[in-house]
């Protein structure tokens, strides 16, 4: 029985031929010399290269294999490429990988994600896992992990089998207590922040990505922190200025509304830290307008970006407002 011998002088290592670059014949006379001798001595039909009916016949399905087939085989390996592969089998690769969220809508971004995702997996549900992928979307991270009372866990006992008490975990039908945390957000590198609606609902999924089995998410806000300068009409104490700024008015693209401010002063540092929750149900499209507000002065700001607030003609009192943005 004849076997297949690689011809080196007519193809290269990777299956194509030197001069033409077509794949190299690999199964195109190997149906045909599986048989014995007999049928290559017997067959009919035979053309002037010798060839008879049945081994032409045979000769097309190698054919097929070795220019339908084997390319496609020796291409495997560029299918499971991230960085190489059709679009079209990205969507299978992440199946692959554990569906990590597509949170970018960019095609090259996320398949450099699926590349590196296995190594990212090792840190996956730590802080720095929530770091290294809101730094991605532009943002920088604070994880507050809130206190937690360990209880006594027992091992499972014959005698307080299914006594519904809390602390013996293995003898009840329910899973280990979960941790709470709170996370907050602000722009990277001093940004404007722009919340969509299509932009917190990808950071809700880098959450529910990044999140441990055995934590649950407390509130989810983002912080603007403004600085500016504004000429303020009030009297010189500074239980007065803070008393002055009450009220927040957000003007985004479809909204305005008046939130409440709370604020307290640091006598160390002299500086009077304005703080407002905003609710997500509170607003639609982009927040692009913030003004503080006083009933009997009226608006004392009018800006996205920051507050100082005047003491009165001679001394400045600087203030650091902070606006959150609770989107639970």
């Amino acid at each position: 029985m004849a076997q297949y011998q690689p011809d080196f002088h007519s193809s290269d290592f990777d299956g194509r031929d030197f001069d033409t670059g077509s794949w190299g014949s690999s199964f195109k006379n190997w149906f045909f010399d599986l048989l014995p001798r007999y049928f290559k001595e017997n067959d009919s039909y035979k053309n002037p290269q010798g060839h008879g009916l049945l081994e032409r016949y045979l000769t097309i399905f190698g054919e097929d294999l070795d220019y339908n087939v084997i390319p496609k085989i020796e291409l495997y390996l560029d299918i499971i490429d991230a960085s190489i592969c059709d679009e079209k089998y990205l969507i299978h690769l992440s199946d692959s990988l554990g569906n990590p969220p597509d949170v970018f809508k960019d095609t090259e971004i996320y398949r450099n994600l699926l590349q590196y995702i296995v190594t990212f997996y090792k840190i996956k549900g730590t802080i720095k896992s929530y770091k290294l992928f809101f730094a991605i979307l532009g943002f920088d991270v604070e994880v507050e992990e809130l206190p937690h009372q360990d209880d006594d866990v027992f091992y499972d006992s014959g005698a307080i089998y299914d006594t519904g008490q809390e602390w013996h975990t293995y003898d009840r039908n329910s899973c280990l207590i979960c941790y709470n945390y709170n996370i907050n957000i602000w722009p990277s590198n001093n940004r404007d922040l722009i919340i969509s609606s299509d932009t917190l609902e990808k950071l809700r999924e880098v959450i529910k990505f990044n999140e441990p089995l055995n934590a649950r998410l407390g509130t989810f806000t983002s912080t603007i922190t403004l600085n500016y300068s504004i000429n303020v009409i009030s009297p010189n104490t500074m239980e007065n200025i803070k008393g002055s700024i009450n009220t927040i008015r957000v003007k985004g693209n479809f909204t305005t509304f008046d939130a409440e401010v709370e604020s307290r002063y640091d006598n160390e540092k002299e500086t009077i830290y304005f703080t407002s929750i905003l609710k997500d149900d509170d607003f639609s499209g982009t927040i692009n307008i913030l003004e503080l507000r006083n009933p009997d002065i009226g608006y004392l700001l009018d800006s996205k970006s920051g507050l100082n607030i005047l003491k009165d003609s001679e001394s400045r009192v600087r203030i650091n407002w902070a606006v959150k943005l609770n989107f639970n």
